[in-house]
């Protein structure tokens, strides 16, 4: 795999998600230095899709990987929380399954 990272390919593709998006896409916050594959390619995630890439910096990137490794489902910083009516920002939470609630888009 490390192959891959150092590639031309790679470095191109980095390269363009990052002029694309210059920001950490998990916090909102910081400048991005690293380009995540959200679904990893050890779990079939697509190596070069765009759609499979998102930016991240670098303590986000740490924090998913982290977390992840240990099993458990991340939750990027900008959907920890709730909304001022109780709901839950983040719009994979189970409270939003089978129900009628809005997804918090207006938000």
């Amino acid at each position: 795999m490390t192959r891959f990272y150092s590639s031309a390919n790679w470095q191109k593709i980095r390269a363009a998600q990052l002029a694309r998006e210059p920001m950490c896409e998990a916090c909102e916050e910081a400048p991005a230095t690293v380009v995540d594959h959200i679904v990893p390619i050890t779990r079939g995630g697509a190596k070069r899709d765009p759609a499979n890439l998102q930016s991240m910096c670098r303590d986000c990137h740490q924090d998913k990987t982290n977390t992840e490794r240990a099993g458990q489902r991340w939750t990027p910083s900008k959907y920890e929380g709730c909304f001022a009516d109780g709901s839950p920002r983040d719009p994979e939470h189970p409270w939003y399954r089978g129900a009628d609630h809005h997804d918090g888009s207006s938000r």
